[in-house]
């Protein structure tokens, strides 16, 4: 990712506070509280986890199509919300825009109502996006679904982020933009306790610390 100038146009979000999972969020308040992840290129991915965690970060494919096997059933997508928002610095520089209107979807995909993985998402306004149409119409589809299934979508350089850079509890993280006739969409997706837990994935931030599941549920 190259540099951009700064400009009084990019807007960085902050995270002031802490977003639970049992809390009803709204697209202005998750929005209002992001900020901006750490991202690094693998290679330079410090304490990067081995085995199982490196597996997750490195996979290339669907991560939905990659959930659902490990779960072994379908996975639910619960979207949060979606409409026009706001880009972080390390966001603007993946997309090559330092201003312009963005949308922002997130979504938590599950497994028996319980949320695995958070994802963002974010397609530019700025002018005519080839895949807008069907990012308009998704609604309750896996963003995955369309990307791996049609033609000429490329996907560039993975990057990863260490865990709890979010304003919901998080783990290790990873981000990646696709290409579409030469317009951007970028993907991130940050893993949670819940699916770590299920699939005994070790605590990134303490070896001795088992992950476990909360009760608690997004709801909107």
């Amino acid at each position: 990712m190259s540099e951009l100038p700064d400009t009084t146009a990019l807007t960085s979000i902050n995270a002031h506070r802490s977003i639970d999972l049992h809390d009803s969020v709204d697209h202005h308040a998750l929005n209002a509280s992001w900020g901006d992840c750490r991202w690094q290129p693998h290679p330079q991915l410090v304490d990067a986890p081995a085995g199982g965690w490196r597996d997750w970060l490195t996979a290339r494919g669907s991560l939905t199509r990659k959930l659902s096997q490990a779960a072994q059933q379908s996975i639910t997508v619960q979207v949060l919300s979606q409409g026009v928002g706001q880009v972080s610095r390390a966001e603007a520089r993946w997309l090559q825009q330092s201003h312009g209107r963005v949308s922002v979807r997130h979504v938590m995909l599950c497994v028996n109502g319980e949320p695995w993985v958070f994802a963002r998402s974010l397609l530019p306004l700025s002018q005519p996006h080839p895949l807008y149409r069907a990012w308009q119409g998704l609604g309750r589809q896996a963003l995955g679904h369309v990307l791996f299934n049609l033609p000429g979508v490329t996907r560039g350089a993975l990057y990863h982020c260490r865990p709890a850079q979010l304003p919901i509890t998080s783990l290790w993280g990873r981000a990646s933009c696709f290409s579409y006739h030469d317009a951007p969409l970028l993907v991130c997706e940050h893993f949670l306790p819940a699916m770590a837990w299920h699939l005994g994935l070790p605590h990134p931030l303490n070896a001795n610390t088992e992950c476990r599941p909360s009760n608690r549920r997004l709801t909107i």
